[in-house]
């Protein structure tokens, strides 16, 4: 996994004592888009605050070994597991919805 960021900070939004502030609010807004990513690799532009493009960043995550295994619990979605949890408590099962006891 890596993680590459480059900006250039010789613009008006980081005059005046905004410097640092401006590269924490760049910082706050990447850190949110990471989050909100689904998981893949992804890239991107960075804007300032004045809507400059001012640099990149990318995100490279390593590919997951692991597609197409069930979950550690078992189940492959909820539905699975709230029929599998009602299953085992007795519902659903011959006797209870209608079957002959």
């Amino acid at each position: 996994m890596s993680f590459e960021l480059s900006f250039d900070t010789d613009n008006d939004a980081f005059t005046d004592g905004n410097g640092s502030a401006e590269v924490a609010r760049i910082l706050r807004a990447l850190a949110t888009r990471i989050e909100a990513n689904s998981g893949d690799s992804f890239d991107g532009a960075v804007y300032d605050v004045n809507g400059n493009r001012i640099g990149n960043f990318g995100l490279d995550l390593p590919a997951s070994d692991d597609e197409g295994d069930e979950p550690e619990d078992q189940f492959r979605d909820d539905v699975e597991a709230d029929a599998d949890t009602l299953a085992s408590a007795g519902y659903g099962t011959y006797g209870y919805y209608g079957g002959d006891e």
